[in-house]
C-alpha cells in the first residue's frame, strides 16, 4: 500500500483501495472501506462501520465514524456511516454513526463540508449540498439535493432542508425549509425564493412562474395550511407530467403535504409580492 504514509495506522482488515491515499498519522479501523482516488490528509479518524467512496477529499483533523451521541445506543451495535464520491470535506468536520442497527447515516455525492461542521446520528444528506464553516446538523435531519445552509446555523432533530433551498448564516432552523426558498433568523422564517439559485441552475421562467404561485398561495393568500396546499395541487394538475414544470412543482407540493414538523413561517407579519 504505497498511498498510505508510514505513520498511518491503518488496520489490516480495512479495505483501502490501492488508488486511495492516506496521509500522515490517520487512524483507519478495521470496518472502513474507502474507495478509489480518496484522500486523507493528516490526522483523520475513521472508525465504526464506515463506507466511503470514491474522489472524496478529506481534510486534516476530521472525524468519521465515531458512536453518535445519543443515550439509546447499544454498545457494539451495527452502527453504519456512509459517504458517497466526489465530496470535499475539509478540517475538523464530525460525522456519527447511526442509531439504528444496520441502517446507515447517508451522505451523497459531490457536497462540500466546510470546516468544522457536523452531522449528527441518522442524518441524510442528498447531492451537491453546500454546509458551511461549523453548521451543525442536528439527528435524523434531511439536506435534500443542491441546498445552502450559512455559517454557525444549527438545524433541529426531524427538520428538513428542501432542494435549492438556502438558509442563512447564524440561523436556528425548527420547522422544515420547502424547496426554492430562502429563510434566514433564530428562529428562521421565510423571506422569499432564492431566484439567483434557480437561475443558475437552469430553472425555466414558466417553472420559476409557477414556484411563485405556490409560493403565493403558501405566504400570501391568507389561506388556511390545507387551503393553499389544496390550491397547489390544482396547479400541479394542470401542467404536462412530463415536463420540467411538473418536476419541479411536484416535488415542492409533495414535500409540503409530507411536512411532520410543519413548514417555516414568513418573516413578517405579512408576506408581499415584493418578495417576489
Amino acid at each position: 500500500m504505497s498511498n498510505v504514509h508510514s505513520t498511518a495506522l491503518v488496520d489490516p482488515a480495512a479495505k483501502i483501495h490501492p488508488d486511495a491515499e492516506i496521509g500522515p498519522f490517520c487512524i483507519i479501523g478495521p470496518k472502513v472501506s474507502i474507495g478509489a482516488g480518496t484522500r486523507l490528509h493528516s490526522n483523520v479518524k475513521v472508525s465504526g462501520y464506515v463506507e466511503i467512496g470514491e474522489k472524496n477529499e478529506i481534510f486534516n483533523g476530521t472525524a468519521l465514524g465515531e458512536v453518535a451521541q445519543d443515550f439509546s445506543i447499544v454498545p457494539g451495535g451495527d452502527y453504519r456511516l456512509k459517504i458517497g464520491n466526489n465530496n470535499i470535506i475539509r478540517e475538523n468536520v464530525t460525522m456519527h454513526l447511526s442509531t439504528k442497527e444496520g441502517k446507515y447515516t447517508t451522505v451523497g455525492n459531490n457536497n462540500f463540508f466546510m470546516v468544522g461542521s457536523h452531522v449528527a446520528h441518522d442524518v441524510v444528506v442528498g447531492n451537491h449540498a453546500i454546509i458551511i464553516n461549523e453548521v451543525a446538523l442536528a439527528g435524523h435531519t434531511v439536506v435534500e439535493n443542491n441546498a445552502y445552509i450559512g455559517g454557525i446555523s444549527g438545524i433541529v432533530q426531524f427538520v428538513r432542508i428542501g432542494a435549492y433551498a438556502a438558509l442563512g448564516a447564524n440561523s436556528k432552523i425548527s420547522m422544515d425549509l420547502p424547496p426554492y426558498f430562502l429563510a434566514n433568523g433564530n428562529p428562521a422564517r421565510v423571506h422569499g425564493i432564492n431566484m439567483v439559485g434557480l437561475k443558475r441552475a437552469g430553472f425555466t421562467i414558466e417553472t420559476r412562474k409557477y414556484i411563485k404561485e405556490v409560493y403565493r398561495n403558501l405566504y400570501l393568500s391568507h389561506l388556511p395550511l390545507k387551503a393553499a396546499i389544496e390550491k397547489s395541487d390544482a396547479l400541479l394538475q394542470t401542467l404536462d407530467k412530463n415536463s420540467q414544470e411538473y418536476e419541479k412543482i411536484s416535488h415542492l407540493v409533495d414535500f409540503i403535504k409530507n411536512s411532520k414538523k410543519g413548514i417555516a413561517h414568513h418573516a413578517g407579519s405579512r408576506a408581499e409580492e415584493k418578495d417576489l
